[in-house]
């Protein structure tokens, strides 16, 4: 796994959702998905992301 990766998001929920709206935002795979599952990309607009861990806040626990 990289430490950055790249993702896309309606422009409107970056800007004005990232961080605030309740229950969060999505971050698709590809624009294509995007266009597939967010109906309103042509009039809000499409911004490439990059996601990066800030900092751990509980590790993984699997068992092992």
């Amino acid at each position: 796994m990289s430490n950055c990766e790249i993702g896309y998001m309606c422009k409107i929920d970056f800007d004005h959702e990232a961080g605030y709206a309740r229950g969060g935002v999505i971050i698709y795979p590809s624009v294509e998905d995007l266009k597939d599952h967010h109906d309103c990309w042509e009039s809000c607009g499409i911004v490439e992301v990059k996601v990066t861990i800030n900092k751990v806040i509980k590790e993984t626990n699997f068992g092992l």
